[in-house]
């Protein structure tokens, strides 16, 4: 007989067509319904993280605001205009106090710039008071101010301006030193200071707020979205697509990672958020190829379901099955021995690929011509089993291998599937 693999294409009735398509509906709506509830989970987390950010921002101005209560609270000044400058201070304090408890959003960040320019007059009128005695102690209130708004960015500020940080270091530094020579010096000093001291303070407050905010982004996104990326990477490896489970273990453990590196360097922050959008968009295609590997699996599971139970019909023995990303394989034995390996496949439209690797199979000897082999016996039993599969909705085709002669041993023609009404109906009937 001939040892080459022999082949047929199943062609798969409209009903159960049509199931395996609804089913495919059923998925994409499910999917949709997933992404749905992330991207609302998300949403909520975002609204619930600005609501917590806006009180902490609000309450820091507060902070800042009651500790110039304190400083204005303390000015003494000999100075009649001096003490006018206070008193007018005291009003434009308590005026603005009663605007910041409603400030939200941008008015928020400008009560934050105005809470700023407020310390900064309190602070001058401070060393103002402090000068007209003794200027040593005026000069040293001005650094201890400047020394103050140079740490207000924090560790973040320093991280994310590293250049500017430095710049208004050695300008203080070269302050402290004029601050004890006679002269002019320190006050030429003081205003390049200042206005280094206010671009630095302007540029961190920026890239603080926007590092904070990538990385809340990042967070929230992965909050919302690591649960939907384990379980596809789940659901790859049970469906044999280890390529893309492994891919998308590494996509979630690299955003976690970034997003850990970006809390204690912020400059980090915009990696790690690109890195969780990243997942957040790669998820919903994932999902997508889930589906159909899960609907062309069980479209395959289907039908060796079937042929197994025909094939035991026939008097074969089951001896196991093992399965890929693409492929069913069940293994029988006929009772004189011969071993039948089928293997399923998926085809093109609604068409499945069914294969057999037979092994110690006879067949009667005949006189095929040059480079043609014969397996009359082989062809006879699969096309029974065929002619049973077509009563659950499986139509077979020819049987094919290599070297098959071309002239036909006069068996009944493949009926056509317009031309099998009974069939269609012992389908929706059963059998």
């Amino acid at each position: 007989m001939s040892s080459s693999p022999k082949f047929t294409i199943i062609d798969i009735a409209i009903e159960l067509d049509a199931a395996h398509r609804a089913g495919i509906a059923r998925r994409a709506a499910a999917r949709r319904d997933r992404q749905e509830r992330r991207d609302e989970e998300f949403r909520q987390l975002r609204a619930d993280r600005a609501e917590r950010a806006t009180a902490e921002q609000r309450a820091a101005i507060e902070a800042r605001l009651a500790s110039l209560s304190v400083i204005i609270a303390a000015l003494d000044s000999a100075d009649p205009a001096g003490a006018r400058d206070a008193a007018v201070l005291a009003a434009d304090l308590a005026a603005f106090q009663h605007t910041v408890t409603s400030a939200a959003g941008g008015a928020l960040a400008a009560s934050a710039r105005e809470a700023e320019r407020l310390r900064e007059r309190a602070i001058a009128l401070r060393g103002q008071a402090q000068g007209a005695s003794d200027q040593a102690a005026a000069r040293h209130a001005v650094l201890t101010a400047l020394r103050e708004r140079l740490a207000d960015p924090g560790a973040e500020g320093r991280l994310l301006d590293p250049a500017g940080y430095d710049r208004c270091d050695g300008l203080l530094n070269r302050l402290a030193a004029a601050a004890r020579e006679e002269g002019v010096r320190f006050e030429a000093l003081r205003g390049t200071a200042e206005h280094a001291l206010t671009g630095y303070a302007e540029r961190a407050v920026t890239a603080i707020g926007a590092a904070r905010a990538a990385r809340a982004e990042a967070a929230d996104l992965l909050a919302a979205f690591s649960a939907g990326v384990r379980s596809a990477a789940t659901d790859a490896r049970d469906l044999h697509d280890d390529d893309l489970s492994t891919q998308l273990e590494a996509m979630l453990a690299t955003a976690a990672d970034t997003l850990q590196a970006a809390m204690a360097n912020p400059a980090e922050a915009g990696t790690a958020l690109a890195r969780a959008r990243d997942l957040a968009a790669f998820l919903p295609s994932a999902e997508a190829r889930l589906d159909d590997l899960a609907a062309a699996y069980e479209r395959r599971a289907a039908f060796a379901g079937t042929l197994k139970e025909v094939l035991a019909e026939q008097g074969m023995s089951f001896l196991g099955t093992s399965e890929t990303r693409d492929r069913f394989i069940l293994q029988f034995e006929r009772p004189g021995g011969a071993l039948y390996t089928a293997a399923v496949d998926d085809g093109a439209g609604n068409e499945l690929v069914l294969s057999y690797a037979i092994d110690g199979e006879a067949d009667i000897p005949v006189l095929p011509e040059p480079g043609q082999a014969v397996c009359d016996q082989t062809e006879d039993f699969l096309d029974a089993i065929h002619a049973e599969l077509a009563h659950d909705g499986y139509h077979a085709g020819e049987l094919r291998w290599a070297g098959k002669p071309t002239t036909p041993r006069g068996r009944r023609a493949r009926p056509a599937r317009t031309e099998s009404p009974s069939r269609q109906r012992r389908i929706r009937e059963g059998p």
